[in-house]
């Protein structure tokens, strides 16, 4: 389980290894990240500490979910 700050209170049922292939894996259905730059990119999360993962993963959700809603035009 993912543990957030103290101040941030949040718990989520994944690790943080599966925070970050969910993020990659919503970047790249979302057409913003290359599968061939997967790799170069997990290295960036995870020099990030968990707030920053969790928002990261948020905000590629979004991104997945908007180019999912642009698909059906």
């Amino acid at each position: 389980m993912l543990a957030v700050e103290e101040r941030h209170k949040i718990d989520l049922p994944m690790s943080r290894e599966q925070v970050i292939n969910t993020t990659l894996h919503y970047l790249i259905e979302a057409g913003v990240l290359l599968t061939s730059e997967t790799n170069r990119y997990r290295k960036v999360l995870e020099s990030y500490d968990n707030f920053q993962v969790v928002m990261c993963l948020l905000y590629s959700r979004c991104l997945k979910e908007l180019h999912d809603d642009t698909q059906h035009f």
